[in-house]
């Protein structure tokens, strides 16, 4: 943990010194890592034979808990829509 926090400390000093000198695009570098790291986690993943064992009681969970926390976001969102916009149309 002490490495990987060390290794972020280090990429803002450089990014910080060297804003307004190097003009470089790392949307396409990010995403390449973001994907090598996403197959590596899901290799890691597959080796483990106790958790591949488990995938249809945790999988069963995953959709349950997605569905449920879009569900609460989409009322939320309602609420919040009609506490602020109704309320500005009717003071309008």
């Amino acid at each position: 943990m002490f490495i990987a926090i060390s290794l972020m400390v280090v990429g803002i000093v450089i990014g910080r010194l060297f804003r307004n000198s190097i003009r470089i695009s790392l949307s396409p570098v990010i995403m390449l890592v973001i994907s090598l790291l996403l197959f590596i986690l899901g290799l890691e993943l597959g080796f483990n034979e106790n958790l591949v064992s488990q995938f249809t009681k945790l999988g069963v969970s995953a959709i349950v808990i997605s569905l449920l926390s879009v569900l609460g976001s989409c009322i939320a969102a309602w609420f919040f829509y009609r506490m602020t916009v109704e309320r500005r149309k009717r003071n309008a």
